[in-house]
């Protein structure tokens, strides 16, 4: 039996009386679910609490760029104005479903036939250092497609092998695309080269050449490092780093400006007679007494 999962609106009441999406003949229970199914080439699903945690203005953007693609969230919504704000606003499109709060021993089947299961959390303090244990909940039931926060490179074609790379995300970094993850070779990785000392140019050949890309590339002055050469790089030497990560140069401007001594003024030279009484006689032949 093929268990279909994100077609719980089929029987819309506005949907149906709009006379609009159901061709003609399509017009018992059946048929409409048939067609119905047939409207959306994947399923996009979310197991889990509805909650002020996920990225709703993401998931508004996500579902209106792709109408032809079914999101289904199973899970229970939280009381929070906003949670129920997005949630009401969501409902109103026919590719987004609400399947609603779902027994523990029933929530495995979920994930198991949706074509991408995703975790549209905000990047924030709360959702940096918890524990993705939704991750393993998706991927038991052999789902093996998720969205991913950030590759180290571009996002390939479906099927592709993809990479992980982000440490510490500070922005909306989510793609708007699919990339399903296959087994495969590990990413290959690459010796850093020692590039300190060396003129800029010369470093970025020698960082290109060893199939890595020049990162960002500041400069600073240096007390003995000659203008133009590589006071410092990251990642430093002797490191490894996946092919085309980036590497990051500090160049010198030379040593910083001396700043010399404040110019010369007038010159007082003062005999004062403590015996003679409080006279201070100007030496100096500038006539300031």
């Amino acid at each position: 039996m093929k268990v279909l999962v994100g077609t719980a609106s089929w029987s819309d009441k506005s949907l149906v009386a709009s006379k609009k999406f159901y061709p003609k003949g399509v017009n018992n229970p059946e048929s409409r679910l048939r067609f119905y199914a047939t409207q959306f080439h994947s399923r996009i699903g979310y197991s889990g609490v509805l909650k002020r945690h996920l990225d709703w203005g993401l998931l508004h953007r996500l579902t209106e760029l792709r109408p032809s693609w079914a999101f289904v969230f199973v899970g229970p919504v939280t009381e929070d104005s906003e949670t129920q704000t997005a949630v009401r606003s969501l409902a109103r499109r026919r590719n987004v479903h609400f399947l609603g709060c779902k027994p523990t021993d029933q929530l495995p089947p979920y994930p198991q036939h949706f074509d991408a299961c995703i975790m549209p959390y905000r990047t924030n303090d709360y959702t940096r250092y918890i524990y993705p244990l939704k991750l393993h909940e998706y991927l038991a039931p052999s789902g093996d497609t998720m969205w991913m926060q950030r590759l180290d490179a571009a996002t390939g074609a479906a099927g592709s092998t993809a990479r992980l790379n982000d440490t510490a995300p500070t922005t909306d970094q989510w793609n708007y695309a699919a990339v399903e993850i296959m087994s495969g070779a590990p990413p290959a990785s690459v010796a850093v080269p020692s590039v300190v000392g060396q003129l800029r140019a010369d470093a970025e050949a020698a960082i290109v050449g060893a199939s890595l890309t020049v990162g960002a590339v500041t400069e600073a002055n240096h007390p003995t490092m000659g203008i133009g050469r590589v006071i410092s790089q990251t990642p430093g030497f002797p490191n490894s780093a996946l092919v085309g990560s980036s590497v990051s140069l500090v160049v010198s401007l030379g040593p910083a400006p001396v700043t010399p001594p404040p110019a010369g003024g007038l010159v007082l030279a003062l005999n004062f007679n403590e015996l003679s009484g409080a006279t201070a006689l100007d030496a100096s032949g500038n006539n300031l007494n």
